[in-house]
């Protein structure tokens, strides 16, 4: 048996967010973009995103008409402006295989640091 899922990711080390596609255990790039300046140093930086600081995360995935999907990424670095676009990706089967076009599972994948999440929630917002 075989998965599939979307895992949007804020990396520490490098400052980037990333949106994924796993398929069968390989992950597809599907976006990415710079957040957090800086050039990472595993001694003198090793992590580029700000420290002892609450940050949120959201992601909204949708399908667009019936042959692609659109994964979007929200940050909130509670600054007061808040909720913003940072990354989004639409998958029509360029990535590994057709387009993950029905429900499924959701999940949390996080790399490099420890976290911390509160109110995690994964909801059906179709009207």
């Amino acid at each position: 048996m075989s998965f599939a899922l979307f895992s949007p990711i804020v990396n520490p080390v490098d400052g980037n967010a990333v949106i994924k596609k796993k398929i069968a255990g390989v992950y597809y790039t599907m976006a990415s973009v710079k957040l957090f300046a800086g050039q990472y140093d595993r001694n003198q930086a090793p992590t580029l995103l700000p420290q002892d600081q609450w940050m949120s995360i959201k992601t909204r995935v949708f399908n667009q008409g019936t042959d692609s999907v659109c994964v979007q990424l929200y940050l909130n670095d509670l600054s007061g402006t808040g909720w913003r676009l940072v990354l989004e990706a639409v998958d029509s089967g360029q990535y590994g295989g057709a387009p993950i076009l029905s429900s499924g599972f959701a999940g949390i994948r996080t790399d490099f640091m420890d976290v911390d999440f509160d109110r995690y929630v994964a909801a059906d917002l179709a009207p």
